[in-house]
C-alpha cells in the first residue's frame, strides 16, 4: 500500500479543517482512484491506511460536511442494517455541480436500463449558478425520455474516436473520395487531434472547439483549410449525435472563424504563352505535350487527363467521355469510376488534337510491341506501363510541370503555370469568346456558379480592351466648326432691329 499512500498525499489538500480531495471524484463529489487495479473511494483508501480493511457488514460513512473531505477524524463506520435506504432519483430530476468556478456539470436521471442500472446523462456548462440552473431546465426537457442518452456501449469515446468512425462511413456508406479523406484525416491529425483528440466527446465545451480553429487562424491557414476543418467536426458531432454516441452537438455553439491568410487568385497565362508551354512540353516528352495540350483543349482536370481511357476516345467522331478519375493523395493510386461531380460528360477535340491522339496511340502501340505485348482492352491514354494497365499518377503530371516552370524561368512570372491553370484558361476563353456560359460550364464538368466564382478571370487582354472601351466613352469629343462663313450684320439690319440670320 505504500504507492497507494503515496498517491493518496499528493491529492488531498490540507490546507484547512477538512482534508481535501483534490483528484477524479465522481458525480457527487466523493473522490476516488484505483488500487490493485480496482477503482474505489479515496476516503476508504484512507481509513484502511489507518485502520485496516473495513469490517465485513460495515460500510464506511463520508464527512457529514464535505463528501471530497478523506480526514480519517471525520470518517465513520456504520453497519450495513443501519444505513438508511437511499432512494433514487426519480426519473426526468436533474442535478448541478460547480466542478470549477463557474465551471458546471449537471447531471439528469432518466430511469434504468433492462438490467437495472440508472441511467444519467451529463453535461458541462459554463456561467453563474442562474445560468447553470436555466441549462438544468433546458436539458432536462432535451433528454425526455432517454433517447439521446448514449449507447452504453460509447460511452465514454473521445473526439478521436468519433472522428474515426465518422470517417469510415464517409468511406464506406457515402463514397467519398480518397483525396477529401486524405485531406480530413491530415487536417484533424495536425490541428485538431493535439489539442482535442483525447477529450470525451460527451460533455466538451464549445470553447474549447473555437481555441483549436482559433489556432489555425492565428496560424495563418488558409479559408479552405479552416472550412473543411470545421466541416469535418461538425459533420463528426452531428452524425454522433444521430447514432447515439453523444447527447448533443457542441458544433451547434461554434462559429467558423475568418482566416487572415489573404485569399489568392488563380491568374491563368494567356493564348501566347499558354501555346509556348505546349511546345516546350513537347520538347520535353511526347505523352507530356499530348497531356497539356489535351487539357488546354478540354479543360479536363489532372486526375481526369490521368483517368483517360482509349475506350473512352472515339476519334472518329471527335470526342471522348470524361467518367473515370485517377487520384494518388496520401500515397496509393485510388481509381475512381466517376468525376468529382459524380457526373460524366462529353468533351469535343477538333482535327489537330485528334491526330495528337491518334499519333500518340501508334506509338503507344508499337512500344507494347517492342516489349512483347500489346495495349489491354482498358488502356489508359497517359501510362507507363507497355500494356497500358496502369495510369500515370496525377503528381507526376505535376511535378513534370513545375521542372518545366523551373526550365524556362517562370518562377517569379505573373502568371501561373500548372496544369489546373490551364484549366482556368480554357474556361476563361471561352467566356471570353461569348459562348453560352451553361454549356461552358459543362463541358469544365461544374456548375455556371462555380465557373463563375472560380474559373472565369479578368485577363489582360481583356482588360485593356475594356480600358480602351471606357477610355473612349469619357474622352473629350472635338468641337464642331461651323460649314459656312460667319456674316457679319448689315447696317440695314442693325437700324431696322431685323435677327441676324
Amino acid at each position: 500500500m505504500t504507492s497507494a499512500t503515496e498517491r493518496l498525499k499528493s491529492k488531498v489538500q490540507r490546507s484547512g479543517t477538512h482534508h481535501l480531495w483534490i483528484g477524479a471524484a465522481d458525480a457527487a463529489g466523493v473522490g476516488q482512484m484505483r488500487v490493485d487495479g480496482k477503482l474505489t473511494t479515496a476516503r476508504r483508501v484512507a481509513w484502511e491506511l489507518k485502520h485496516g480493511p473495513l469490517p465485513t457488514g460495515s460500510r464506511l460513512r463520508g464527512c457529514p460536511v464535505s463528501p471530497a473531505c478523506v480526514r480519517v477524524e471525520h470518517l465513520s463506520l456504520a453497519t450495513t442494517d443501519r444505513i438508511p435506504t437511499r432512494t433514487a432519483a426519480a426519473p426526468g430530476s436533474g442535478s448541478k455541480r460547480e466542478v470549477r468556478p463557474n465551471v458546471w456539470k449537471l447531471t439528469v436521471t432518466v430511469g434504468r436500463d433492462d438490467r437495472g442500472r440508472l441511467r444519467r446523462a451529463y453535461r458541462t456548462v459554463n456561467g453563474s449558478a442562474r445560468d447553470a440552473t436555466k441549462a438544468l431546465a433546458a436539458f432536462v426537457t432535451e433528454v425526455g425520455t432517454g433517447d439521446s442518452i448514449p449507447r452504453p456501449e460509447h460511452r465514454g469515446q473521445t473526439v478521436t474516436d468519433i472522428v474515426d468512425a465518422y470517417l469510415r462511413f464517409l468511406e464506406e456508406d457515402k463514397g467519398r473520395k480518397n483525396s477529401t479523406l486524405v485531406r480530413y484525416r491530415t487536417l484533424y491529425a495536425y490541428w485538431v487531434a493535439p489539442a482535442l483528440g483525447e477529450q470525451r466527446a460527451e460533455g466538451l465545451l464549445p470553447e474549447k472547439l473555437d481555441r483549436a480553429l482559433g489556432h489555425m487562424r492565428r496560424a495563418g491557414q488558409s479559408t479552405s483549410s479552416i472550412h473543411q476543418a470545421f466541416t469535418l467536426l461538425n459533420g463528426a458531432f452531428k452524425w454522433a449525435r444521430r447514432n447515439r454516441r453523444i447527447s448533443r452537438n457542441p458544433m451547434i455553439e461554434v462559429e467558423k472563424p475568418q482566416s487572415t491568410k489573404p485569399t489568392r487568385e488563380v491568374i491563368p497565362p494567356d493564348a501566347d504563352k499558354v501555346v509556348e508551354l505546349i511546345a516546350a512540353a513537347f520538347e520535353d516528352e511526347h505523352e507530356f505535350g499530348v497531356a497539356c495540350h489535351l487539357g488546354a483543349v478540354t479543360g479536363m482536370r489532372r486526375g481526369e487527363l490521368a483517368g483517360l481511357q482509349w475506350k473512352r476516345v472515339d476519334l472518329a467522331v471527335g470526342s471522348l467521355l470524361v467518367e473515370v478519375t485517377v487520384n494518388d493523395a496520401g500515397g496509393p493510386v485510388v481509381i475512381d469510376d466517376f468525376t468529382k461531380t459524380r457526373r460524366a460528360r462529353w468533351v469535343g477535340i477538333d482535327e489537330y488534337t485528334a491526330s495528337l491522339l491518334t499519333d500518340l496511340r501508334a506509338r503507344m502501340e508499337e512500344r507494347a510491341k517492342a516489349c512483347g505485348t500489346e495495349l489491354v482492352p482498358d488502356a489508359f491514354v497517359f501510362t507507363h506501363s507497355a500494356d497500358g494497365a496502369t495510369p500515370v499518377r496525377p503528381e507526376y503530371l505535376t511535378r513534370r510541370m513545375r521542372a518545366l516552370r523551373r526550365r524556362l524561368d517562370l518562377e517569379l512570372a505573373d502568371f501561373d503555370t500548372t496544369l489546373h491553370s490551364l484549366r482556368h484558361w480554357t474556361q476563361t476563353a471561352l467566356n471570353e469568346a461569348g459562348f453560352n456560359p451553361r454549356q461552358v460550364a459543362q463541358r469544365g464538368g461544374h456548375t455556371e456558379q462555380v465557373m463563375n466564382k472560380v474559373y472565369v478571370h479578368r485577363t489582360k487582354g481583356a482588360d485593356e480592351s475594356m480600358t480602351a472601351f471606357v477610355g473612349a466613352l469619357l474622352a473629350p469629343k472635338p468641337r464642331r466648326t461651323r460649314s459656312r462663313p460667319r456674316r457679319d450684320r448689315s447696317d440695314a439690319d442693325r437700324v431696322s432691329g431685323r435677327p441676324r440670320r
